[in-house]
């Protein structure tokens, strides 16, 4: 091999050397660093004052009116209102039971980075219909104990637990699973539960997303955020702290194991689960005795903001068939 054959040599392996560099930095390197720090932005509790008990959008005009009338809702009914504490899965979980002295009981879960004060907001639909109501931090969320948010696969033992107190406390042998976003999905993995109780009988869901990865990554693009491979990744960091798999596991594979009554609600205006996906939940749903009740403003998880009576009126007409 003459020199000028090996300077030749040199000069591509250099160059292939940067490429090679220049493609490991930019599609594996810096998306692993960026989505670790998405991850621990959005899904990470790093101290008890991250998703606490306050507005989580000041911003938003009617997260703020849900806000202030379920703060106002909880202080009409403080006389009512009885801290509550128990121990699941070795986490020390808090809520508030209104008790209205009901034969039934509803326990709220609420979204992502919400907590019981934010489902305020739903109690009076259910004050209405005649149940005393529960409110719960989730794992990770308020004073509740845990670091991670997750899908609900394992959480959802703690709705069980929950739903336990109520019965051996209260003597509550009618309790409704009333799920928000991602309490949907808890709420739906408690009800299927083997050791689910029968007192556990009915399930209402508003704007249940088909899988955790599919809400997150409409998230991403609503924010013009980057979203291949983050959301991947994302995932992938998820699903190593709380052992689910959020691309192939959720709430569309899910459904159909559900065989107690199914309320769905949602909206032709939810940006993260589309009209068809929310068909696709009915269709799929095992339930003998599953209804579907469509409303055509509001958009994800801000459906009783803007149809108040129509909603809670499909709560009253669901629990009075299902009763």
């Amino acid at each position: 091999m003459t020199s000028t054959e090996i300077i030749l040599l040199a000069i591509c392996i250099f160059l292939g050397f940067l490429v090679l560099s220049y493609l490991l930095m930019n599609f594996l390197i810096v998306p692993l660093i960026i989505s670790k720090k998405i991850y621990r932005h959005w899904l990470v509790r790093e101290t008890k004052e991250d998703w606490g008990h306050r507005c989580s959008d000041e911003t938003n005009y009617e997260q703020r009116l849900m806000w202030d009338a379920g703060i106002a809702w909880a202080e009409k009914h403080k006389d009512v209102k009885k801290p509550v504490h128990i121990v699941s899965d070795g986490y020390n979980l808090y809520g508030e039971y209104f008790d209205f002295g009901y034969d039934k009981s509803v326990i709220i879960v609420p979204g992502r980075t919400e907590t019981w004060t934010y489902s305020y907001f739903y109690a009076p639909s259910y004050e209405r219909a005649g149940y005393n109501v529960l409110v719960i931090d989730k794992r990770a969320h308020g004073f509740s104990d845990g670091r991670y948010g997750d899908m609900g696969k394992f959480s959802s033992i703690d709705i069980i637990n929950w739903a336990k107190m109520i019965h051996e406390q209260y003597g509550i042998n009618n309790i409704t699973l009333h799920g928000i976003c991602i309490g949907c999905s808890i709420c739906l993995y408690a009800y299927n539960r083997p050791e689910c109780p029968d007192y556990v009988n009915r399930l209402v869901v508003e704007g249940m997303f088909t899988t955790f990865y599919d809400s997150f990554y409409r998230h991403m693009k609503e924010q013009k955020r980057p979203t291949h491979p983050y959301c991947w990744m994302i995932m992938k960091y998820a699903q190593h702290n709380t052992h689910e798999n959020y691309i192939h596991e959720g709430p569309i594979f899910e459904v159909k194991n559900c065989k107690k009554p199914v309320l769905f609600l949602f909206t032709t205006q939810d940006h993260y689960t589309y009209p068809e996906e929310a068909k696709a939940f009915l269709e799929k749903c095992g339930s003998k005795q599953k209804k579907l009740v469509w409303f055509e403003k509001g958009l994800h998880s801000h459906i009783r903001i803007n149809n108040e009576e129509a909603y809670d009126k499909a709560i009253a007409d669901f629990t009075e068939e299902t009763k």
